[in-house]
C-alpha cells in the first residue's frame, strides 16, 4: 500500500521530476565543462620503496603479539612511514627543495580566465567569513607557513598491500607542477629518513664510545670488545638505513587531467533525482490535501469508487470534438465504477449520475467522462451531459469505446444519463441534497434527466470528482460526513 502511495505521488509530479533532475543535470554539467576547462587539476604519482632494517621488524613484530597493532607487523611498519611521509618536517624540506629548483620565469605569466579569478576571489571571501564566524578573528598564517600546508593537503600516499613499496600522489593545477611536487615529497622523504637514520646512529656511536673509554680505563677487556662489536654492529645498521628509502620510479607529468567529467554529471543526474524525490516526499509529509487513492480510502472510506485513469482524465481535454474520439479500454476501472454505481441503483437501465469536480478546472469533465465510460464498458451505453450544448453518446464501437457527439435538441435516449459540472458556488455542495432543492448549477441536467424519465425524478447518484492534490482533506472529510453512504461518492483525478 505504502509503494503504491509513493507510486502514484511520482507518476503525478512526473513533470517536477522532471524539471529538477533535468534542471540539476544541467548545471552538473555546466560546472563539470567549467571545470574540466577552467581547473583542471592533475594527478603524479611517484613511487618508492621502504626496505625495513631488523631492528624494525623486531619492534613491530612485538608491537602486534603485544596486541597493539593488528595482526601484520608490515602494516604497522608501513602506515608508520606513511604518517612520517605526511608530516610537516617533510613539507617543509618538499617547500625547500621546490624553491631550490623552481624553474626561471620565462616572461610575465599569462593572466589567468576571470572566471577563474572570480570563483578564487568568491571562495576565499567565504573562507574568511566562516573562519571568523567560527574562530572570532581573521588573523591569516605567513606565505610560507600557507605554502607548506597546501603541499600537505596535495599529497597522499597509498600503500600496496602486500609489499613495501608506497605511491606518493600530488595533485596541482598544472602537470608539471604536480610532478615536481610529488618528485619533491619523494626525495625529501628520502633526505628525511637519512637524517633520522644518521642522528639515531650518531647518538649512540657517542654513547658506545664514552662506555668503551671508561671500560678501557677501567682494564675491563671483555666489555671493550662486547662494545666495540656492538659499535661494528650500530655502523652496519646506519649504513643500511641510509638505503632503506629508495625511489623506484619517478613522477611523471601526467597526460590528462584527473578531474572526469563524465562520472560528475552521471552524479549531477543521479543526485537531481534524488532531490526530486526528496520534495516529493517533504510535500506529501507535509501537506494537507488528498493526493492518492491511499489518501482517499483513508479519508472517505468505501465511499471511494477508485482513480480516473490517466488515459481517460487526458480525453477531457480533447473536447469538445465533432467526430467519435476512441476512448482507451479501462476495464478494472469499470468494474469497480460500474458496478459500485449499477448495485447502488438496483441494476436499473435508469440511472442518473451527477458529477460534481471541486479543486481543478477541468475535474468534473474528466470524472464524467471516466463515469460515462466505465458504464458504457459495462454495456451501458450512456449519455454524457456537460452542458445545454454539448453533449456525447459513450457506447462500444470499431472494438472499442467510442464517444460521439450528439445535436443539442437530440432526444435523449433511455440509457444511464451521466451530467457533470463545478458547483456554482462551491460552498452549497455540502449542503446538496437532490431529493429535495437543487441548486443551479445542476438544474439544467435534472431538466434533461426529467425529459428521459418521463417526469419521474428518481433519486440521483452524486459523484464528487476531486482534483488530486488540491483538495484539503478536511473538507473532504466534512463532505463524506455530511451524505449517507450511497448518496455521495468520490472519484480522484489526477
Amino acid at each position: 500500500m505504502l509503494l503504491g502511495h509513493y507510486f502514484e505521488l511520482f507518476r503525478q509530479e512526473r513533470g517536477l521530476v522532471v524539471a529538477i533532475a533535468a534542471g540539476v543535470f544541467a548545471v552538473s554539467v555546466v560546472i563539470a565543462v567549467a571545470r574540466l576547462f577552467l581547473m583542471p587539476g592533475y594527478t603524479a604519482t611517484a613511487i618508492v620503496t621502504v626496505l625495513p632494517t631488523p631492528a624494525e621488524l623486531s619492534y613491530s613484530r612485538r608491537f602486534v603479539s603485544d596486541g597493539d597493532g593488528g595482526s601484520d607487523p608490515s602494516a604497522v611498519m608501513m602506515q608508520t612511514h606513511i604518517e612520517h611521509l605526511l608530516s610537516r618536517p617533510v613539507a617543509e624540506l618538499t617547500y625547500e627543495r621546490l624553491l631550490e629548483t623552481a624553474p626561471p620565469e620565462e616572461g610575465p605569466k599569462a593572466p589567468r580566465p576571470p572566471l577563474v579569478e572570480l570563483a578564487k576571489s568568491i571562495l576565499t571571501g567565504v573562507r574568511a567569513g566562516y573562519q571568523f564566524v567560527n574562530t572570532g578573528t581573521l588573523a591569516q598564517p605567513s606565505p610560507r607557513d600557507k605554502a607548506i600546508l597546501g603541499i600537505q593537503k596535495a599529497i597522499s600516499v597509498d600503500w600496496v598491500h602486500g609489499s613495501y613499496i608506497l605511491r606518493i600522489s600530488a595533485d596541482a593545477d598544472s602537470a608539471a607542477q604536480a610532478a615536481r611536487i610529488a618528485n619533491s615529497v619523494a626525495q625529501a622523504y628520502v633526505t628525511r629518513s637519512r637524517q633520522l637514520a644518521d642522528q639515531a646512529a650518531t647518538a649512540v656511536r657517542g654513547y658506545l664510545q664514552e662506555e668503551i673509554a671508561k671500560r678501557q680505563m677501567g682494564l675491563d677487556p671483555d666489555g671493550v670488545s662486547e662494545l666495540r662489536r656492538r659499535l661494528v654492529d650500530i655502523e652496519l645498521s646506519r649504513t643500511a638505513g641510509l638505503g632503506q628509502v629508495r625511489i623506484i620510479e619517478p613522477a611523471k607529468e601526467p597526460l590528462r587531467p584527473a578531474f572526469r567529467a563524465v562520472p560528475a554529471v552521471v552524479g549531477g543526474a543521479v543526485g537531481g533525482v534524488l532531490i526530486a524525490v526528496l520534495v516529493i516526499v517533504l510535500k506529501d509529509t507535509f501537506g494537507a490535501t488528498a493526493r492518492t487513492g491511499t489518501d482517499m480510502m483513508r479519508i472517505v472510506g468505501r465511499r471511494f469508487l477508485g482513480s480516473v485513469p490517466p488515459a481517460l482524465a487526458q480525453s477531457a481535454r480533447r473536447l469538445p470534438v465533432r467526430r467519435s474520439l476512441p476512448l482507451p479500454p479501462v476495464n478494472r476501472f469499470a468494474a469497480l465504477v460500474a458496478g459500485r454505481i449499477a448495485l447502488l441503483n438496483g441494476h436499473s437501465d435508469q440511472l442518473w449520475v451527477h458529477v460534481i469536480g471541486i479543486g481543478g478546472r477541468l475535474t468534473a469533465r474528466q470524472g464524467g467522462i471516466a463515469i460515462a465510460t466505465a458504464l458504457a464498458n459495462w454495456n451501458l451505453p450512456a449519455e454524457l451531459v456537460m452542458g445545454p450544448d454539448e453533449r456525447y453518446r459513450v457506447r462500444h464501437g470499431n472494438g472499442g469505446l467510442q464517444l460521439d457527439p450528439v445535436a443539442p435538441d437530440d432526444p435523449v435516449g433511455g440509457g444511464p444519463v451521466v451530467t457533470a459540472g463545478p458547483p456554482s458556488p462551491p460552498r452549497p455542495l455540502l449542503l446538496i441534497d437532490a431529493r429535495e432543492s437543487r441548486p443551479e448549477a445542476v438544474e439544467q441536467h435534472t431538466q434533461v434527466f426529467e425529459v428521459v424519465a418521463g417526469g419521474v425524478t428518481p433519486r440521483p447518484i452524486v459523484v464528487i470528482a476531486v482534483a488530486a492534490g488540491e483538495v484539503e482533506e478536511d473538507l473532504l472529510s466534512t463532505m463524506a460526513a455530511d451524505g449517507a453512504p450511497d448518496e455521495r461518492l468520490f472519484l480522484l483525478v489526477s
